[in-house]
């Protein structure tokens, strides 16, 4: 509301109409005050409000042909978008190291040990965002395994419990970060403590994959082939209908 009374201010200007441009500025002065606190970003538009009232103010004041171009000036202020929030927390996830430093406004508040994907689900490295959450999420991937406080943040990736503790500090997921249940209680209500926009996760120093095994030579294929066709079985010994209904591995322990 208070962009459209100072663009129709600017108008007045163009326009000839200095005084009645000023009584728009004082009443989006007054706008500015006087909107509701969840529609202000304190970050950012206040210094914005302020900046592009004063250009007003020197467009009304001028008369010289320049006037024009203060004004343009002035649109092309308004049309900003807001500045991003501040990343008030970050989370360091460590693949090597197998942890994740939590750290809020700068200040490191936890390093817990995780179980990042295993050989074969290595987790993706890079720079992510926080996308949804959920207290209570089943894998639609992995027999409904069970995800308590699951925060996303690279597709299907997501933080979350587990029941397999043991195995914190290894490779173990299938992509996942696997978290003790109540560090991932702890996790949950952080991210919603700062917000989604806030929150940043860095995934970083992936650890190496082993080699490829050499592919066995043809020759080897098509006996191992012709010995499954004749007991009415496929080459890895499970038979055919057998091997439709399986379904991945590793649904006992919590997520994937």
């Amino acid at each position: 509301m208070r962009s459209v009374v100072v663009g129709f201010a600017a108008v007045l200007v163009l326009m000839g109409s200095p005084a009645r441009a000023e009584e728009a500025v004082a009443a989006s002065a007054v706008l500015a005050t006087t909107a509701p606190a969840e529609t202000l970003d304190p970050a950012s538009k206040p210094a914005a409000s302020e900046g592009a009232i004063a250009k007003l103010g020197a467009v009304v004041a001028t008369d010289s042909s320049a006037t024009l171009l203060m004004a343009v000036s002035l649109a092309q202020d308004l049309a900003k978008p807001p500045l991003p929030p501040p990343n008030t927390l970050v989370l360091k996830v460590d693949l090597r190291a197998q942890n994740v430093t939590v750290m809020e406004r700068g200040a490191v508040k936890f390093v817990w040990p995780i179980s990042s994907g295993r050989e074969g689900y290595a987790t993706q490295t890079g720079t992510f965002q926080p996308q949804w959450t959920a207290r209570m999420w089943y894998s639609r991937q992995w027999d409904m395994a069970p995800m308590p406080h699951a925060v996303f943040f690279n597709r299907g990736t997501a933080f979350h419990a587990t029941s397999a503790t043991g195995s914190l500090g290894s490779r173990a997921s299938h992509g996942c970060i696997r978290l003790s249940p109540g560090n991932a209680a702890k996790l949950y209500a952080l991210v919603h403590k700062h917000g989604l926009e806030s929150t940043k996760v860095i995934v970083h120093s992936a650890p190496k994959e082993p080699a490829v095994a050499k592919r066995k030579s043809k020759s080897y294929e098509q006996a191992s082939a012709r010995q499954g066709r004749y007991q009415g079985q496929v080459a890895d010994g499970s038979s055919p209908s057998r091997q439709r209904k399986m379904r991945p591995t590793g649904g006992s322990a919590w997520g994937f």
